[in-house]
C-alpha cells in the first residue's frame, strides 16, 4: 500500500471519529432539555379549578392523552369541570392535596355535534384521573352508539348520563 493511500485512510479515520464525537456531545447537550408532557388541546378545563392547580404528573398526562386519542373517532372536544367540594372551598386551589374531595364533570362533544353531559361526580385527587378516564370512555361509547343511529345523522343531540 503506498503512503498516499495509508493517509487517506488515516485522514478519514480521524474525520469519522471526530464526527463521531461531535455528534455524541451535541446528543448529550440536548437530551436535558427533554419537555415535559402537556395535555393535548382536546381537553379544555372550564370554570373551577385550572389544569395548572391540580398539579397532574406525567404518568397522569400520559395516561388522559392516551385516552383522547383511542377515542379521537368519537370525540371531538372534552370539558373538563372540577370544582373543591365542600369543605375544601374555603382552602384555596393551590392547595390541593391528594386526599382533598373534589367534584367533577366530563362533558365530550363529538364531531357531528352530540354531546355527553355527565352528572357531577365527587371523588379524591388521587382519584380523578382514574374517575376521569372511566367516564371519558363510557361517554365515548355512548357517543359511538348514538353516532352509528342513522335516525340521528345530523341532529344535534344531547346525552344527560344519569
Amino acid at each position: 500500500m503506498d503512503k498516499n493511500k495509508s493517509n487517506n485512510i488515516l485522514y478519514f479515520s480521524i474525520a469519522v471519529i471526530v464526527f463521531a464525537l461531535i455528534g455524541t456531545g451535541l446528543f448529550l447537550v440536548n437530551n436535558h432539555s427533554i419537555p415535559a408532557p402537556v395535555l393535548t388541546g382536546g381537553y379544555k378545563f372550564s370554570k373551577g379549578v385550572s389544569a395548572n392547580s391540580l398539579d397532574l404528573n406525567y404518568s397522569e398526562i400520559n395516561k388522559l392523552n392516551r385516552c383522547f386519542f383511542s377515542n379521537r373517532n368519537a370525540v371531538n372536544n372534552v370539558s373538563l369541570t372540577i370544582h373543591l367540594d365542600g369543605d375544601a372551598k374555603k382552602k384555596s386551589a393551590s392547595a390541593i392535596k391528594q386526599d382533598t374531595k373534589l367534584r367533577f364533570r366530563v362533558i365530550l362533544e363529538s364531531k357531528s355535534g352530540m354531546k355527553f353531559i355527565p352528572e357531577v361526580r365527587t371523588c379524591s385527587r388521587k382519584e380523578l384521573v382514574k374517575r376521569v378516564i372511566y367516564s371519558f370512555d363510557r361517554g365515548a361509547e355512548a357517543l359511538k352508539t348514538y353516532s352509528a343511529n342513522p335516525a340521528l345523522k345530523d341532529k344535534v343531540i344531547q346525552i344527560v348520563d344519569i
